[in-house]
């Protein structure tokens, strides 16, 4: 496992700006020291490396306090700390394909941390994901920091159980439970609305099965009712037969009757002419022939008054008749004005009902229209619910089933793309070594020349020299040409006096611009000038990461003049022209055009806009973008250069300017010089002066030296003799940098091919990898669609909107059921109304005016027979007086005969009054048989209407019913009609709503049971996740036990202990208890022990847990604070044991503990500052 090889540690806490390294091997490495030297700031630093990000843990107030804070000797803090730890990873448990693995970490004053894993920079999280690969931890228990025995040894049951539980994970356990209890909330919530709706439809059901009985009955009674009315109207029909039956038979009596008495009539008036013309026989002629006379006379004024009591009786009967016959056209009048009105009522009626039967229509269709829609709408998204739901468990599965070879897709896509950065890395390294490689083969190769160039170079000088000495032996005279040149440099040193004096002049020049600015604010503060600001340099702030680029940048602009305007400007031009003062710039802020900031490119390595990293007030804002708004900051000189072969002019944070023409300002910047630092004063130039004398003084001196030559040529020829011996070197370094380039020439050879072969496994991994990727991409894209299709279908599977939709239905249908109602009794009202009009009224209406037409014939017939028989009687009245008066005049004429003739008269007389009888009762017959006419006729109408009315009621036939069943069902009707009423209106859909209930309540019966099989298996599922839980903590706790027997043991020299649960059955509901026996003492709970004793067991309990989690190292601050010289000696034998397995550091005081260590750290303090020394223990 890796272990930890190295600890840098610079300006971190109280080790200083000295780069402090502890090199560590694996085994028991002690650092001891005095209190307050920083021992324990290296267990800081090791959490501070590992990425602890909690500064209290690191005993600080905040990162920034972490750097090392000066000894009060330095000038300046340090800016930054950092710690580097190194791991050993040979058996590659950190997944980098390297022997070492160096982990860094530098903050900075800010508190910002940058990190770096083998010199790259990465992110904490990268770190943290590989070093927990191995097991490495900044949060793990084999970090044991100063305390921690002290706080073991207060903790309670319950507080020791809860570190078993973070040492195995329960969280996890506790995490899935809540999972699982928040899904059983979800399912008992789902079980309850459930049942909330099946409660709902349970009692829409009841209220529909209420609405269909009522239904039901409705109809029961409805067809009842029809069925008394039937077997009444039938009665009334028979009836009515039978009335019209015996009135017939009664009118073909009375018939019979008249035709008797007609016969008789004719019989009487047959027997009265024979007596007449007997009597006629039996008289004398004379008496005969008055007799004769007078029987003509008789018989004519029997004659006239038959015929005049006959029309009297025709008279007197069509009178009566064309009485009856005028009152029955007045009732059949007033009938007729009464269905005419009832007929215009009844249209009304009927035109009214047929429009609101239309609307009635118009809304039952746009109700009807609406509840199907719904109806439809929610048949069709139950059974879509249905179909999604089993589409979800199927995406649901296919999601389940991705999921981990999408992940497993990736862990391989990030091993090889950290295969390929490693090899890219040792490719680039290799590539680098290669590059050095060749450099060195160059700068051999250079040096190989330059050796042979100088070589030859000796050579010729060594030849120079000896030709040197010649001459100089010959021409000694070359010495005074020396001294010529003397004069030479005295007379440049003369030069160099008067160039001095000019930059003098520059420097009174430049002063005379600065006296120019300092006039004209002078005259702006007395305010004998108006508009101006001030300058520029003094108008805004620069940060001071980037004061050498805005100074740079500003080209001579920040000592600019700024003011209002023009005419600002003006004046000071006339008032420096005025005074003979020197120019300045000037920046009239209405005047010059407005530069708008220019777009700054995309591009990495800009920062942005030079004007935008100015602060300034926002009227000089004008000025600051004349200066500043056509440059752009960038990082380094190559960003700058890049921007500026495109157009733009930049400027480095070094302060190095690229114009866009191609203009360069390069070299190291340096602030705006004071001229009166390095342009020499007045004294100085004048003590130049004085030297250039003592120089041709001194050069006077140098003649006297001439003398001196032969000393010279002597020392040239001792260098002749060191040439030689340089040449002869130089040969020896040529051939070994030839054989040197033949060695580095092979080297290069294999890192070329190394290269190649790097390059082409990483060819190999990036297509395995852009496979992996296509294949990830596919599987992604594979699950996103999965994702967004169960997104889509969970959010359509909504039984809210369901529920609303039904229940929207139940009112339209609610509604339609009353629109139906109020339909179907406005229809059979318009119906009634209809067939009573068309049947009844029309009927009646056109058969009382055949009836009046009739009636009005008869009465105009009668009329003329009564005119007629009133004309006819009136005719004969005269005649018969005449006659009379004649039959008197022959009466007397045969007054002998008288007995015989009133014989005859008598019998005639008898016969006249029995024909006058006859006449009288076939008068009254025949009135009676006109009544008997017009009450049958009466009937008849009425027994057309009830056969009607049965019609109606769907009977072809009348019913055989008597008088006591009719009033028995007139009885039942009155009783009936009146539960009709108390009924009132019926759900006429009363029969589908209650089966489409009860299919709903079906299917939410069977939803009911999947929720508490769902439920059910959720329960499971959590007494599953508490027993594996359970198994869990007690497989911990039983190990932890047994090693913390073992430990105990070898701490205390025979000592015992163990741990108990409070609650065997329920580990979770109560503590774990520790149970502690110290040779030759009782057993007895840990918190009952003493101080030392209990330090003992919290040290052996700190043992046992870390042997549940073995780590690769630990890292352990003073755990033998509080125990004594046994127990400490126990201790280090325990931890030479134990290094054989794992890497210590420990961290102590007491020698008992040092002693035993294989390598031991001394940290101490001075001044200030921690220092390490080390010792190796053989």
């Amino acid at each position: 496992m890796p272990y930890i090889k190295k600890i840098e540690l610079r300006n971190f806490k109280s080790f200083g700006l000295k780069n402090t390294v502890i090199s560590l091997d694996r085994g028991f490495t002690a650092i001891t020291g005095p209190n307050g030297s920083g021992k324990t700031n290296i267990v800081d630093a090791v959490l501070f490396g590992l990425g602890e990000t909690s500064s209290r843990r690191l005993r600080a107030d905040s990162f920034s306090k972490l750097i090392f804070n000066g000894n009060g000797k330095s000038k300046s803090k340090p800016r930054s700390a950092r710690v580097v730890i190194q791991f050993d990873n040979s058996d590659g448990k950190i997944p980098i394909d390297t022997k070492t693995v160096t982990i860094s970490r530098i903050v900075y004053v800010n508190g910002q941390s940058e990190y770096r894993i083998n010199g790259r920079k990465t992110s904490r999280g990268r770190i943290l994901e590989l070093l927990s690969i191995a097991g490495i931890n900044p949060s793990g228990h084999n970090i044991v920091p100063q305390g921690t025995i002290t706080k073991l040894t207060d903790i309670s049951p319950v507080e020791r159980r809860k570190i078993i539980e973070d040492l195995i994970g329960i969280s996890l356990y506790n995490a899935e439970k809540a999972e699982a209890e928040e899904k059983l909330e979800k399912a008992e919530n789902a079980i309850n609305t459930a049942m909330g709706r099946v409660e709902e439809v349970q009692k829409r059901i009841d209220e529909l099965e209420r609405e269909r009985n009522d239904l039901l009955r409705y109809e029961f009674i409805k067809k009842d009712i029809r069925r008394l009315e039937a077997m009444i109207c039938s009665y009334k029909v028979k009836d009515l037969e039978s009335k019209i039956r015996e009135k017939t038979r009664a009118a073909e009596d009375i018939q019979r009757e008249l035709e008797e008495l007609g016969r008789e009539r004719s019989r009487l008036k047959e027997i009265r002419l024979n007596l007449e013309q007997e009597w006629q026989k039996i008289t004398s002629t004379v008496v005969e022939e008055k007799r004769s006379e007078l029987l003509n006379v008789q018989m004519m004024i029997s004659e006239i008054k038959g015929r005049i009591n006959e029309l009297n009786e025709a008279i007197d009967r069509y009178k009566s008749l064309h009485q009856e016959l005028s009152l029955t056209r007045q009732e059949r009048a007033n009938k007729l004005r009464d269905l005419k009105r009832q007929i215009e009522e009844s249209r009304e009626r009927i035109e009214a009902l047929s429009k609101y039967v239309s609307t009635l229509n118009r809304d039952v269709q746009a109700k009807q229209s609406e509840y199907d829609a719904l109806s439809s709408k929610v048949k069709e998204e139950r059974s879509k619910i249905a179909e999604q739901s089993r589409e979800i468990s199927e995406l649901e599965e296919k999601l389940n089933e991705l999921y981990p070879r999408i992940v497993d897709k990736r862990d391989l896509i990030n091993r090889k793309e950290n295969r390929i950065q490693t090899l890219n890395e040792e490719r680039n390294r290799t590539i680098e070594l290669a590059d050095r490689y060749r450099l060195s083969i160059e700068e051999m190769k250079n040096s190989l020349n330059e050796l042979r160039k100088f070589m030859e170079e000796e050579s010729g000088r060594l030849k120079e020299a000896e030709r040197l000495v010649e001459r100089k032996m010959k021409k000694k005279n070359e010495l005074l040409n020396a001294l010529s040149e003397a004069e030479k440099v005295a007379e440049l040193a003369r030069e160099s006096i008067i160039e001095f004096n000019s930059q003098r002049k520059l420097k009174d020049k430049i002063e005379e611009t600065e006296n120019s600015l300092k006039h004209i604010e002078e005259l702006a503060k007395l305010g004998v000038i108006d508009g101006i600001y001030g300058r520029l340099k003094n108008l805004i702030r620069v940060n001071k990461k980037y004061l050498k680029a805005i100074e740079a940048a500003a080209d001579g602009w920040l000592d600019a003049l700024v003011v209002k305007d023009y005419d600002a400007a003006f004046t000071c031009s006339e008032v420096l022209k005025k005074l003979k003062l020197a120019k300045i710039k000037i920046i009239p802020l209405e005047g010059v055009r407005r530069s708008l900031p220019i777009e700054v490119p995309d591009e990495e390595g800009i920062i942005g806009l030079a004007s935008d990293f100015i602060r300034t007030r926002k009227p000089y804002r004008t000025a600051v973008l004349f200066v500043f708004g056509d440059t752009l900051l960038a990082q380094d000189y190559k960003t700058a250069f890049y921007l500026s072969q495109n157009g733009y002019r930049a400027v480095t944070v070094e302060g190095e300017v690229f114009n866009p023409r191609g203009g360069l300002e390069l070299g190291y910047y340096r602030s705006p010089v004071d001229l009166s630092k390095i342009i020499p004063s007045e004294k100085a130039v004048k003590s130049l002066e004085k030297i250039v004398e003592a120089l041709r003084t001194h050069l006077s001196n140098r003649r006297r030296y001439i003398s001196s030559i032969d000393e010279e040529i002597e020392s040239i020829r001792v260098d002749i003799a060191k040439t030689g011996e340089v040449i002869r070197n130089i040969e020896n370094e040529v051939k070994r940098t030839e054989v040197k380039i033949s060695k580095t020439q092979e080297n290069l050879k294999a890192l070329e091919a190394k290269v190649k072969d790097i390059e082409k496994e990483i060819e190999e991994l990036k297509a395995s990898k852009s496979m992996e990727e296509k294949e990830l991409q596919d599987l992604e894209s594979t699950f996103k669609g999965l994702q967004e299709r169960l997104d889509i279908l969970r959010s359509e599977t909504d039984s809210t909107r369901i529920e609303e939709r039904e229940n929207r239905a139940a009112e339209v249908l609610n509604d339609l059921v009353k629109l139906k109602d109020e339909l179907s009794d406005r229809q059979r009202e318009l119906t009634i109304a209809k067939m009573n009009l068309e049947n009844i009224l029309k009927a009646s209406y056109e058969e009382a005016e055949t009836d009046i037409s009739k009636i009005t014939s008869q009465l105009e017939e009668l009329e003329t027979k009564i005119a007629k028989a009133n004309e006819e009687r009136k005719s004969l009245e005269p005649k018969l007086r005449e006659l009379e008066a004649k039959k008197e005049e022959l009466m007397e004429a045969v007054s002998k005969a008288k007995g015989e003739a009133e014989k005859f008269a008598l019998k005639v007389k008898e016969i006249d009054k029995r024909l006058s009888e006859v006449e009288k009762l076939y008068h009254e017959k025949s009135e009676a048989l006109n009544d008997l006419r017009l009450k049958i006729q009466r009937d008849e109408l009425e027994l057309k209407q009830q056969l009607q009315r049965l019609h109606e009621l769907d009977f072809d036939k009348p019913m055989d019913v008597s008088a006591e069943q009719v009033a028995s069902a007139e009885s039942s009707l009155k009783m009936m009609r009146k539960e009709l009423a108390e009924i009132g209106a019926v759900n006429q859909l009363a029969y589908t709503q209650y089966e489409d209930q009860i299919s709903r309540y079906k299917e939410l019966s069977v939803r009911l049971n999947e929720l508490e099989m769902e439920r059910q298996s959720i329960i499971e599922f959590m007494e599953e996740i508490e027993k594996r839980k359970k198994k869990a903590f007690m497989d911990a706790f039983n190990q932890i036990n047994e090693s913390l027997s073992y430990y105990f043991g070898k701490l205390t020299g025979g000592g015992k202990a163990y741990m108990k649960l409070e609650n065997p059955d329920d580990p979770f509901s109560g503590g774990v208890d520790m149970i502690v026996q110290f040779p030759n003492k009782p057993e007895i709970l840990v918190s009952g022990a003493s101080g030392g004793e209990r330090s003992v067991a919290s040290v052996a309990f700190l043992f046992a847990i870390q042997k549940l989690n073995p780590a690769s190292f630990y890292l352990l601050d003073e755990v033998d604070a509080h125990l004594d010289s046994f127990h400490v000696a126990k201790l280090s034998e325990l931890l030479v044991e134990e290094s054989s397995k794992s890497q210590f550091l420990v961290i102590t005081l007491k020698p008992e503990m040092a002693s035993r260590a294989q390598k031991i750290y001394g940290v101490y303090e001075r001044n200030g500052v921690s220092n390490i020394v080390s010792a190796t223990i053989k």
